[in-house]
């Protein structure tokens, strides 16, 4: 195992210090006091001496907090004397929930048509997330044209012969958001294609969602599906409107037969007279 250098590990020891400052109650509470003090001991004039041991009594109680003691007591006699104690230092590790949710904007677009995918990260906190990537393989039938992000910084290399869009983020802030949009054209005529983007961090993600998927339904272009009518004949508006031109139809023809009929009768009495 590579031993770390001591800067590394001072740092680490001061973002866990300031980690349980942030998500422990009694750590700010005490803080809060260990504060009060001091500006008390500088409103009343207390010596540098005298400040200083506050800071240091402060600090003392600030670490208890931290640290995790268990004391070992027993019946039976020990021969030693003491009782057994271990303490042990417990500085929380920064942790970001980062979940990821991807959408689609068609999820029936036409062969040859172009879709675009809407990938969001969203940090639950409670720190920040550092050095986040998320990676989307485009299935077979989907072509890369381009992507754009509304931060960090976005490639496209093809992978096991799958184009590949890799996004990477610095660092997303506890409870910021960030999208990314993939714009690509459909080459598939049928069927269920499925979309799977992943997310990884280097800050540890104990709740989030790092997996996200979505699927589309690709159509041939020119096709349409008939609507579906699950009703009686007459139940269509369409019916009863060819039924009563029908009937305005037939009221014609007999009209006009009845008036021919009368017309051709006058003529013959006429004729005879």
């Amino acid at each position: 195992m590579q031993r770390r250098s001591l800067v590394a590990s001072f740092g680490d020891a001061f973002r866990g210090i300031g980690h349980a400052i942030r998500t422990q109650r009694n750590a700010k509470i005490q803080l809060a006091v260990g504060g009060a003090a001091i500006i008390a001991g500088v409103v009343l004039r207390v010596s540098l001496v005298e400040i200083a041991l506050i800071l240091l009594t402060s600090a003392g109680v600030l670490a208890a907090e931290i640290v995790n003691t268990a004391v070992e007591t027993q019946t039976t006699a020990n021969p030693s004397g003491l009782r057994q104690s271990s303490s042990a230092a417990s500085l929380p590790q920064p942790a970001a929930n980062v979940s990821i949710t991807k959408t689609v904007e068609d999820a029936k677009p036409f062969d040859g048509s172009t879709d675009t995918y809407v990938v969001t990260a969203t940090n639950a906190g409670p720190d920040a997330a550092k050095k986040v990537i998320v990676t989307d393989a485009l299935p077979t039938g989907i072509t890369y044209l381009s992507a754009t992000a509304s931060s960090g910084a976005v490639s496209e290399l093809t992978v096991d012969g799958r184009p590949t869009v890799s996004w990477r983020l610095a660092s997303l802030a506890d409870g910021a958001t960030a999208t990314l949009r993939i714009v690509t054209t459909i080459g598939a005529s049928s069927g269920t294609v499925t979309n799977t983007a992943t997310e990884t961090q280097a800050t540890a993600n104990p709740l989030g969602h790092k997996v996200s998927s979505v699927a589309i339904t690709p159509r041939v272009k020119g096709t349409t599906v008939p609507p579906a009518h699950t009703g009686e004949p007459w139940s269509a508006w369409l019916y009863w409107f060819i039924v009563a031109m029908m009937a305005s139809v037939g009221a014609i023809f007999v009209e006009t037969a009845r008036r021919w009929r009368k017309a051709l009768r006058f003529a013959g009495t006429a004729r005879s007279d």
